[in-house]
Order: C-alpha cells, then sequence, then structure tokens
C-alpha cells in the first residue's frame, strides 16, 4: 500500500535531487557565456575549469538516480511510477485524489495518473538513446578510473533537456496529487551571477591601481 507519508517523502527526496540539478545547470549554462572581457578573464583560471567539470558531475549523477532502471536506485521515476499505478492508496491519499478534480471517483483520478505516467513513460523513451549516454558516463567514467575507458560525449544541451524532463514528471505526478508545483528553474540564490559581478569589481580596481 501507498501511503501519503511515504509519498511525501518520496517527492521530498526528488525535489531535492532535482533542484541540485537545475542549480548546477544554470551555473554551467552561465559560466560558458561571460558578458565581458573582465569576467572572460576571471573565468579562464583553474578554480571555474573544476567548478564546470564538478557541476556537470553533479548533474550526471543526480540524473541517474531519478531516470536510471536500479533496484539500488530507491527514488528512480521508474519505481514510482509502479507503484503508483499497481499499489492501493491509504485513505489519506484516496481523499487527495477524490477532491482534485475527479468528480469525487477514486477510479477516475487513478484512471488519469495511469494515462499521465504512460505519457511520461513515453517521452522519457523518446530519449532513450540520450539517457544511455548519461548513463554510461556515470558507470564507466565517474564511478569508474579507468584511464581508457572511452564514453559518447554528452552536451550540456542535452543535460539540460533531461534537467526540465525531470522537472515536467515532478510537476505533473505531484499537482495530481497535491494541487502544487515546484519552480525548480528559479535558483536565484544559487546562481554564480553574484560572485563573478563581485570578482569582476574587484579585477576592475586591480586594474584601475596598476594604471596609476
Amino acid at each position: 500500500m501507498l501511503t501519503r507519508v511515504e509519498l511525501e517523502e518520496w517527492f521530498s527526496d526528488l525535489d531535492k535531487i532535482i533542484f541540485d540539478t537545475n542549480i548546477s545547470i544554470n551555473n554551467i549554462q552561465r559560466i560558458i557565456q561571460p558578458v565581458s572581457e573582465i569576467e572572460k578573464k576571471i573565468l579562464s583560471i583553474g578554480f571555474f575549469d573544476q567548478f564546470y567539470y564538478q557541476s556537470r558531475f553533479v548533474i550526471i549523477v543526480q540524473l541517474c538516480k531519478v531516470f536510471q532502471k536500479n533496484i539500488n536506485q530507491k527514488r528512480n521515476f521508474h519505481e514510482l511510477f509502479n507503484r503508483i499505478c499497481s499499489d492501493t492508496y491509504d485513505q489519506d491519499i484516496e481523499f487527495l485524489l477524490m477532491t482534485n478534480g475527479s468528480g469525487g471517483q477514486l477510479s477516475v483520478a487513478k484512471d488519469d495518473l495511469i494515462n499521465i505516467i504512460n505519457s511520461l513513460r513515453l517521452e522519457i523513451k523518446s530519449h532513450k538513446k540520450l539517457l544511455i549516454k548519461v548513463i554510461d558516463h556515470r558507470n564507466k567514467l565517474y564511478a569508474h578510473s579507468d584511464p581508457n575507458c572511452k564514453v559518447p560525449s554528452v552536451t550540456d544541451d542535452e543535460l539540460d533537456i533531461l534537467v526540465k524532463l525531470s522537472n515536467k514528471i515532478y510537476n505533473e505526478l505531484h499537482y495530481k496529487f497535491f494541487i502544487e508545483t515546484k519552480g525548480f528553474e528559479y535558483t536565484y540564490d544559487w546562481k554564480i551571477d553574484e560572485i563573478l559581478m563581485v570578482l569582476s569589481q574587484f579585477k576592475l580596481e586591480d586594474i584601475k591601481k596598476h594604471k596609476h
């Protein structure tokens, strides 16, 4: 039986994982697009190369947690889909579904959920080749230090596709139960822009000092 407490814990865990990927993708997209010559100089130092690499690492590892079919990944989407479609629900979940636009009919609400999940499964399947590349990066490049390991490249834009897909999956399912969505893309407090602005100001002041 799927309980409301378990469902809320599941969404809470997914929330943290998915938000992590949004913070990281937003920041790497920002640092590859310097807005000035000063920023170019700042972003050329080794720290930001490492930051870029580590951010991609976070995105790939976290995406694998939610998309990879693996018994060791307890919070993947596939397992959540199976539980929602196959399990019975406790009274709290039944109440949520019957009061959230289903006309008070639990069977209608569950049929709607199954239709949503079937659609989401098809969307995941449409990105099968990309997901295989990401999983290969996780398993062969990051999890093992084989110097001769060769895996297909995964671009930042491709990672962004999967990040946005995870946002969509979470929000479509969460809304069905709780009539709420999460603005994962709004990562203002975690953006690197403020840091770059401060560093740019210091760099400009340093340049002015050396001119005098």
